[in-house]
């Protein structure tokens, strides 16, 4: 109770940051992603209180406010954290490089994510306990006992260590029951909640969207924020289906999908003045470049120095 008194506290300091905190988990509890635990509910011994904060990103169009969650947080008695206690799960995702030298031998590219796809993966109720957390009745009022309840995920949250290869085994899982070409495409243009793959034409690509969004909505998913260098491919789209920025990120690299370019953010650190050969390495290694795209000029500063 102390520490969310603490988190209140914070939160309190702007009222507005509050309301939203409450409101983002009064629509998990509506939605039932999460759900307030019963005060007679002592059935289950094996119980873990889950440690959050917010992230604000004014400038996403989607999700401004983010709730997270730290389950690599340990306890006071034990020290111990619910990821040390789960089990990591083998590596089942695609090869990142492998994906994006793919994408670019299409012509027309295409890419969308998985809404929320984590939260779309239920859990089994007897391991819901370790998923519980604490917030507030009512935030308006002092953080009191009270005013306090117990609220648990029913669905996979994110901070898990154990969460990617839930999400993958159950996305490869159901495309794989499809058994069907565009599925099995899909299931190897994964990766995590990102769909990345290409078609020829633009038609190949509407039967593909329109195939892709009924597979995953089968599954309770729903694919959003496509984006395409086909022009004609985005007009058949609702807006609102729509990415709605002219570039984007594919895999930690930027791509502007209007002119069908793949480019790097020049660094405030590349443009500051560097006065040793330390930071002049240090400012060219923070270029994400995976397929060495960029090569021909990221290598000059290593030949220099």
């Amino acid at each position: 109770m102390g520490r969310l008194r603490s988190q209140v506290n914070r939160l309190s300091q702007n009222d507005k940051h509050l309301q939203k905190y409450d409101a983002v988990i009064q629509d998990q509890v509506q939605k039932g992603i999460v759900e307030v635990v019963p005060d007679e509910d002592c059935t289950n011994t094996l119980k873990h209180y889950i440690l959050h904060h917010g992230v604000l990103t004014p400038e996403k169009t989607t999700t401004k406010l983010r709730i997270v969650f730290d389950a690599s947080a340990k306890t006071r008695k034990k020290n111990e954290s619910l990821n040390e206690s789960l089990h990591r799960g083998p590596v089942i995702l695609e090869d990142l490089s492998g994906l994006l030298l793919s994408f670019r031998l299409h012509k027309v590219a295409l890419v969308a994510d998985v809404e929320k796809a984590f939260l779309q993966v239920s859990l089994q109720p007897d391991d819901r306990d370790v998923t519980r957390f604490l917030w507030l009745k009512d935030p308006s009022k002092p953080t009191l006992k009270k005013n306090g309840r117990v609220l648990r995920f029913t669905q996979v949250p994110f901070s898990m260590i154990s969460s990617p290869f839930l999400l993958a085994a159950a996305i490869k899982h159901h495309l794989t029951k499809a058994a069907s070409p565009i599925a099995h495409q899909i299931a190897d243009n994964m990766y995590v909640d990102n769909m990345i793959t290409g078609v020829e034409t633009s038609r190949q690509a509407d039967e593909l969207c329109k195939e892709a969004k009924t597979l995953f909505q089968s599954a309770s998913m729903n694919l959003r924020e496509w984006a395409s260098n086909s022009s004609e491919f985005l007009q058949n789209l609702q807006e609102c289906e729509q990415s709605g920025a002219k570039t984007m990120k594919v895999l930690g690299t930027s791509w502007n999908f209007t002119a069908d370019t793949i480019f790097i953010n020049e660094s405030p650190n590349l443009s500051s003045e560097v006065t040793t050969k330390r930071d002049a390495l240090q400012s060219v290694s923070r270029i994400y470049d995976p397929l060495g795209l960029f090569s021909p000029a990221t290598l000059n500063p290593f030949r220099n120095c």
